[in-house]
Formats: structure tokens, sequence, C-alpha cells
């Protein structure tokens, strides 16, 4: 009986010892959970014994600074997936995560407001939690991101940088809440793309600026998604006095009504839609270049202007052979005069 008390108490002992050595080691299914300082990651992770060549997930609280990126970044080879939500850093350095070809997942801070230039550039993540405080991605920020495959952009967002998301061939749909500029080619190469779900209203995307064609993820998507209904017959808002150049560039729509209190329509604004019919409003005076360029499934243009729009080149890759120009009997005489609009098979509006 007392040989075997001793042997409990010896297991007992041992089992407190054990528990006391890995006291400040919080590991879980969840991965490793680490508390540090500036600069101190590495002194952190070595002296709770870890080995961070062998960490995959991983968890961080407190703040850092660019020692402890770089850390894990050339010495972490193993790191698949990051949460540094709870860190109090509000900015991060520029290629933060640049070229790593390990991570697939990265929690962002809470409290961030920007994603720099090239943060992921040419890595391999796949998903991402952008905090609802970030308002700006900066350029190349995700660039050649190739396995990223859907993002959400908060409310915040007002800027999306040059070349931000440029040839993230994976990446098949993006959820956007408000009203944003563009750089140039920021989607560039998304070829992927299905989607483009936008939490605002129409009036809000028509007021949305885009920099190039490209630019607009709608190129590659071609569907639009306002409250949760996929946009196919285009009523554009009376608020609208101008669209904007590249504003539905490859919407795949059949028909747009333009409203009388619109005047202009920017350059390329309907580029690649798969239009059939077109209504303009009889305020209508200039239909910039291209801004119907490779609609060439149209096949009725209603124009209730008087005066003929001016226009440059809008025209020129509808088959007038097969679209017919509708317009007021009494503005017969003034489109048959014109040089761009005369080519086309024109019934007088009734």
């Amino acid at each position: 009986m007392k040989r075997t008390n001793i042997i409990i108490l010896i297991a007992a002992i041992t089992t407190l010892s054990l528990v006391a050595s890995e006291d400040n080691k919080q590991t879980s299914i969840n991965g490793i959970t680490i508390q540090t300082k500036a600069g101190e990651l590495t002194a952190t992770l070595i002296s709770q014994g870890y080995n961070p060549r062998e960490i995959t997930r991983l968890t961080l609280k407190g703040t850092l600074d660019e020692r402890d990126f770089s850390f894990m970044r050339e010495n972490m080879p193993q790191l698949l997936h990051l949460d540094i939500s709870g860190i109090t850093n509000s900015t991060l350095p520029t290629t933060v995560f640049a070229n790593n070809a390990t991570l697939s997942t990265v929690i962002l801070p809470e409290g961030l407001t920007i994603i720099p230039s090239e943060a992921f550039k040419n890595s391999r993540i796949q998903s991402i939690i952008i905090p609802s405080r970030v308002n700006t991605i900066g350029d190349y920020a995700f660039q050649n991101c190739t396995s990223l495959v859907s993002i959400a952009l908060p409310e915040e967002i007002n800027s999306i940088g040059t070349y931000a998301f440029e040839n993230c061939r994976s990446l098949s749909s993006i959820s956007i809440c408000s009203i944003i500029s563009y750089g140039d080619y920021s989607f560039d190469g998304c070829i992927a793309l299905e989607k483009v779900i936008y939490a605002g209203n129409l009036l809000d995307w028509c007021n949305q600026t885009f920099a190039s064609l490209t630019s607009n993820p709608l190129y590659y998507a071609h569907n639009l998604y306002i409250n949760n209904e996929c946009i196919e017959k285009l009523y554009i808002p009376e608020e609208i006095v101008r669209i904007e150049k590249y504003t539905f560039a490859g919407l795949n729509c059949k028909s747009v009504v333009i409203p009388n209190t619109t005047t202009a329509i920017g350059s390329n604004a309907f580029y690649n839609c798969n239009l059939q019919d077109i209504h303009i409003g009889n305020h209508i005076k200039y239909i910039e270049y291209n801004a119907f360029e490779l609609c060439t499934d149209l096949r009725n243009i209603t124009c209730s202007a008087v005066v003929p729009p001016l226009s440059n080149q809008t025209l020129t890759s509808i088959n007038p052979q097969t679209c017919k120009l509708h317009v007021p009997k009494e503005a017969l005489i003034n489109y048959y005069q014109s040089t761009i609009w005369s080519p086309f098979l024109y019934q007088a509006k009734q």
C-alpha cells in the first residue's frame, strides 16, 4: 500500500512539474498564441521553448516592428496561418508579406488604416480579413497573388492603388461597400472574376472613379450585384448628369435607359457591354470616345435629343445595317446630315 502511494505521489509531482514548465506556452488546435513587444518576437518564442521553423499557426498580441516581420519572413518557413488582429500596430512596413511562399491566411490588425504598397506582392495568400478601419489599399498591394480567391472590402475603403490586384488570376469575386477611387489597372489580369457584389446603390456605383478599363473589376466579372440582384436592365438614376468613363465597362446587361437629366456619356462608359437596346434622353449633348465600343449586339438606339449628340468614334464597332436609330420626327434631317449618325437605319420615333 505504501509503495502504491509513493508511486502516485511521484506521478503527481511529475505532472505538476510539467504543467509549471509549460505555464508560459499557449498551444492549442488553433496554434500558438504569443504576447510580445516590438523587436522581441525572436527572444519571446525561443525563451518559451518554441522552434520558429516548426510553427504553422501563430497568433500574436502586443506590438511588432520591422525586425519581427523580417524574422517571420526569413525564419518561419512553415507558417501558414497568421493572426495579428490583436497587435496594437496601426501601420505595417511596405512589402511586409511580399514574396511569402507559405502564408495562406492572414488576419490583419484591427487598428490598421492602410494596406501599404506591395504588402502581399507575389505572395501565396489565399484569404485575408481586411479590418473595418482600412481606407486605402496601396499600389501593387496584392499584385501577382495568384492564389487569392475572394476579397471583401470594408466600408471605409476609398482608394485602391495602381496595379493593386493585378494578375490575381484566381480571384472570382469581390465585395465592395463604398464609393472608391481606382488607380490604373487595379484589376488587370483578374481573368477569373465572375461577380462584383456592391453594398451601395446604383447612384453610388455611378460615382465610382476608374482610371482605366481594367481598374474596373466589371471589365472581367461582367456581373454586377446590387441588393443581391444581378443587374440585367440598367436604369441610370436621374441624379446623374454625366456618366463617367469606364463606369459600366464589361457589364452583362441587355438594355440601358439614360434619363433626360444626363448630358454626357464618358469614354468607354459601356465598353464591351452586350447591350441590345439603348434609350437616351433629350438633354444628351456629348457621347465621348468609344462610349459604346464593342457593343456589337446592339439592335436599337433610341435618342430623344433633337440636336444629334456630338460624338468621337463612339459607334465605330456597331453595324449600321443591323442597328436601327430611332429619333424624333422633327430631328430626322438633323441626324441625316450628321456624319456620325446618318449611316444607321433610322426610323422616326413616334
